[in-house]
């Protein structure tokens, strides 16, 4: 059972740019505020079905997914939530808030849908080291 507050950030794990993206955060995020979990997983299934995800599809998904607090962001909002939650510098990203949304998820699904072309793909999920796997689901 996840703690009700815990963050979680869903993932590709086969993508190279989403991994880049979590090799990241786990560096910037020093207070440990989120945990990680693949989309590719038993556990992504599960909860995400919960949250009105269907669970055959979410494999499949595009576009990363933030479970903050039991509340679900996508896409640009999610990319959003986790520099605000990050704090400090990172906070002032979130201003980008104000660009419509249709306008930064149509840049954000664009980069989505090519982001094997663009950064490749690998041919196995990422797995965490021993320093990294408390921060795994």
């Amino acid at each position: 059972m996840l703690p009700k507050d815990q963050n979680i950030i869903f993932f590709d794990g086969y993508c190279n740019l989403c991994n880049w993206g979590i090799n990241l955060l786990l560096k910037l995020d020093i207070n440990s505020c989120f945990l990680f979990c693949s989309l590719q997983s038993e556990s992504a299934k599960n909860i995400l079905s919960t949250k009105g995800f269907d669970k055959n599809e979410i494999s499949d998904l595009d576009n990363i997914v933030l479970l903050k607090q039991s509340k679900v962001y996508v896409k640009s909002d999610a990319i959003l939530e986790i520099c605000r939650e990050l704090g400090g510098a990172y906070k002032l990203f979130f201003f980008f808030k104000f660009i419509p949304k249709f306008f930064r998820d149509f840049i954000y699904s664009f980069i989505a849908q090519n982001r094997y072309k663009i950064f490749g793909k690998q041919s196995i999920c990422r797995v965490p080291n021993e320093d990294e796997i408390t921060r795994f689901i």
